[in-house]
């Protein structure tokens, strides 16, 4: 709903939904703009929506505002909004951990192979091989350097017609050409970086 409204409007509506009622300048403190730039503020928001977000009520001198029930209902998507974002976000992290752990547990695994792709692969940041393959893409390099079994059980991970595709592996090679590159350039910053800090 209202997360993609400007910033300011939507501390304005949080505010609103705090301090239900608050005066003009009370609202102008808490958000820490003057009182004429509120006013501008609040002229601008006023029709921004589909229906009003907040209604202001004249009393004498003071002018209030409070939350409409269209606004309410924004401040209260825009809360389950941020928590599902956040939920989202500490769900990806502990996919991306325990890819980087199947990872480690593999490049581990099989030291007597001597092939240098492997041995790249072992001297290799673990973060930038988790950023440049997918788990699938991993799990089908590692098999096809003997890694892991060929018959290791990965038919729920990996589809048949992938593993014997010639295309999917020039991919997958691919991507270890990418994570040479990654790798070369992160190692260029860090004596770059080192020069800079001696």
């Amino acid at each position: 709903m209202y997360q993609n409204y400007p910033t300011r409007l939507n501390q304005i509506l949080q505010a609103l939904k705090e301090y239900p009622n608050i005066n003009h300048t009370d609202l102008a403190n808490l958000l820490g703009v003057s009182y004429n730039n509120l006013s501008q503020l609040i002229a601008r928001y006023s029709t921004i929506a589909p229906e009003p977000l907040f209604q202001k009520v004249k009393d004498g001198k003071y002018t209030t505002y409070s939350l409409t029930d269209y606004g309410l209902k924004c401040c209260e998507q825009n809360e389950m909004d941020m928590i599902s974002s956040k939920n989202n976000n500490n769900k990806a992290k502990v996919q991306q951990e325990i890819k980087k752990s199947l990872i480690s547990y593999i490049l581990s695994q099989s030291e007597e192979i001597d092939n240098p792709c492997v041995s790249f692969l072992r001297k290799s940041d673990i973060s930038n091989i988790s950023a440049i393959f997918q788990t699938e893409e991993f799990l089908f390099l590692s098999m096809t350097l003997g890694l892991i079994p060929k018959d290791f059980p990965i038919s729920n991970i990996m589809q048949q017609e992938k593993i014997s595709n010639n295309t999917y592996t020039e991919y997958v090679y691919g991507k270890l050409k990418q994570l040479a590159l990654l790798e070369i350039n992160t190692e260029k910053q860090g004596i770059l970086q080192k020069k800079m800090n001696s």
